[in-house]
């Protein structure tokens, strides 16, 4: 967990928050999907016909029948294409410590935005038809300049937005208290 191992001295995570399901659709469009799949599955067949050729013949095994190999290899596809969807799913990180929001998503590459809770200004969601049939929405936190912390198709946007806006607020009641 990136959000985890990134936190400072005296830093502790507050929340963070869960993407929706409704995001495995779109997983399906990032090409890095397919390569990440395709990759994953010339690895599976190598490694099962390195080991399964016999007689010239491309089996599981000797004793499996060439019905049972075509549904091995169908459940090899399914599993493998499940594995890279799951993995996927869960590349996405969202959360709020108590100095900073955080974004961050990816498997092999790495992008993360972050914001130091003193220069939030704003909050705001995005929900289209299916979020709001479905409960999911993307959260924009705004600060200074032009930073912006993007939580996209995160569960129950309204509460996440609510406890974004809460733990805010008390940061800054708590650093103007500590100015006065």
């Amino acid at each position: 967990m990136y959000i985890k191992k990134s936190l400072a001295r005296n830093e502790r995570i507050l929340s963070t928050f869960k993407v929706h399901l409704f995001i495995m659709p779109t997983i399906v469009l990032y090409p890095a999907f397919w390569i990440a799949y395709m990759l994953l599955y010339m690895l599976l067949i190598t490694v099962i016909l390195s080991m399964t050729i016999i007689n010239d013949k491309f089996t599981v095994m000797p004793f499996f029948s060439q019905e049972a190999t075509k549904i091995f290899w169908r459940f090899t596809e399914l599993f493998g294409f499940l594995a890279i969807l799951y993995f996927f799913y869960r590349s996405f990180e969202y959360g709020i410590t108590n100095r900073r929001i955080i974004e961050k998503h990816g498997i092999i590459t790495r992008k993360t935005c972050e914001l130091r809770l003193e220069a939030v200004e704003s909050v705001s969601i995005n929900q289209g038809i299916f979020g709001r049939i479905f409960g999911f929405g993307t959260i924009i936190v705004t600060g200074r300049g032009t930073v912006k912390v993007k939580m996209k198709v995160v569960k129950t946007p309204l509460k996440v937005k609510k406890v974004i806006e809460e733990i805010c607020t008390r940061y800054q009641k708590s650093t103007t208290r500590r100015t006065k």
